[in-house]
This record gives structure tokens, sequence and C-alpha cells, in this order.
């Protein structure tokens, strides 16, 4: 995340962050201690203080309202290129 200050990632890109550290890392200690230490396992709500969050504040906006599932943008895109596709035919028939 150091290459991308302020930005925010999604849940997929959680995953998959999580998943190239698990694998180079895959300690079964190493991960329960990890855990531990945030708080997740067991859980503690108060491992943080909310002076600790201050730094995320840049990111705390609203979620996008229009979101294009991956279905929609294909129709999108196919929709766009057979538009074009028409244009081209017509100008040469």
């Amino acid at each position: 995340m150091t290459n991308h200050v302020g930005q925010r990632i999604s849940v997929y890109e959680q995953a998959e962050l999580f998943g190239h550290a698990y694998t180079t890392i895959a300690a079964m200690k190493k991960a329960i201690s990890g855990f531990v230490s945030t708080g997740l396992w067991p859980y503690n709500p108060d491992i943080f203080c909310s002076e600790e969050f201050a730094a995320a504040v840049i990111t705390d906006e609203p979620e996008p309202t229009h979101t294009v599932s991956s279905a929609g943008m294909y129709l999108q895109l196919t929709h766009a290129f057979l538009t074009c596709i028409e244009q081209s035919y017509n100008c040469y028939h």
C-alpha cells in the first residue's frame, strides 16, 4: 500500500494481498500471533484506540453509489463494439 497511499482496497484486493502474504509466511505460529496482535482472534474490539486510526481519516468517504457488474460492463462493451462495427459498415456501403 506504500505505492498507492490514500486509495481504498476492495474486499477482493484484501484477499489477494492476504493470499500473497500467507503463502510467503505460512507458519501457523506466526499466523496465530498475527491474529492475536490485531485483536481478530480472540476477538478484541478495544485492541486499538481511536488515535491509532487517525491516518485512515483520508479514506473516510462514502462508498460509490453506482457500480457496474462484470456482466453489465461486458454488455456495455459489446454494445459499443457492435455500434462501432455498424457505423463502419454504414460508411462503406
